[in-house]
């Protein structure tokens, strides 16, 4: 097995820690031979110093694009996946900067849910791209894309599709949808119960803190947290009692219809709140997750 492991490092220069941890992670527990395909085009020079001389990363030059949001991550993850094709890679796995295994069988387990039938497996019910994991002949035979295009939208195929299964335009999409217009399926990688605020277990093999990309570099909420830390802790076990009491499909639906508005009062002063617990002692963080209920 020859693994390529696609990243977007949108992330602040402050968050030099998770970039480590994250790194970390990967090298602890991926026993395989790995590349891990990164985009660089928003990273800080400091961070990509870090990332420059590491013997796993290779650094995939390209242009930059003006997009924002699931446009820009899919510009980008277009060209890693790419790249990581031509350089013979049998398997491919997208992660996210702040999403990355937890145990050192994570790769053979994911390979395992692969067959002539099952395409893929990824989170559900999204961010696919947290972990979106693929076998290279499904990339060169179906030609996936990482969103819909307008042609596939309007097309009966996609609203058989839309009466089937509940989903987010997120980055990641098209390939589902690709699996599913050529008479393949997938295999749903859903959250353990064993979650935490707003960081999530998938499988018990894979952890995402849910946020980097989109709030790590807008302005930053650590005002708010210095000035009312008790406000801040209530929403996150607000949080926290919300994730035990709807189930994931219903928690995506409603940040699909608010989902600016939550950033704004929720999601940003609970994603630096988790991300600080997590980056003061990861160990004990992680530890606390999997016993977490």
């Amino acid at each position: 097995m020859k693994l390529g492991i696609a990243v977007v490092y949108l992330l602040a220069a402050a968050d030099e820690k998770l970039l480590d941890l994250h790194l970390s992670q990967i090298e602890g527990c991926t026993p395989v031979d790995y590349t891990l395909y990164a985009s660089v085009n928003r990273l800080s020079d400091r961070l990509r110093l870090k990332l420059e001389p590491h013997p796993r990363v290779r650094i995939c030059e390209g242009p930059t694009t003006e997009l924002r949001g699931a446009p820009e991550h899919s510009f980008y993850l277009e060209r890693l996946v790419e790249s990581a094709i031509q350089e013979g890679v049998t398997h491919l796995v997208t992660l996210h900067v702040d999403s990355f295994p937890l145990r050192s069988d994570w790769v053979a387990n994911l390979d395992a849910q692969l067959s002539d039938s099952v395409a893929l497996a990824t989170v559900s019910p999204g961010p696919y791209t947290a972990c979106l994991f693929f076998r290279r002949e499904f990339y060169i035979n179906h030609h996936p894309r990482f969103l819909l295009s307008d042609d596939e939208c309007a097309s009966p195929t996609y609203t058989l599709y839309s009466r089937q299964f509940k989903h987010i335009l997120h980055s990641g999409i098209g390939y589902m949808y690709r699996a599913y217009a050529d008479g393949l399926t997938w295999y749903p990688l859903t959250e353990s119960k064993l979650d935490r605020g707003i960081g999530t277990v998938y499988q018990d093999l894979i952890f995402h803190l849910n946020g980097t990309a989109r709030l790590s570099n807008v302005e930053s909420s650590e005002d708010k947290i210095s000035r009312n830390p008790r406000f801040v802790r209530l929403l996150y076990q607000a949080r926290r009692l919300s994730r035990a009491i709807f189930p994931a499909r219903i928690r995506s639906t409603i940040w699909e219809r608010f989902g600016d508005p939550l950033e704004q009062m929720v999601d940003r002063p609970v994603f630096e709140y988790a991300k600080k617990q997590l980056l003061e002692n990861p160990e004990a963080y992680l530890s606390i997750l999997h016993k977490s209920k």
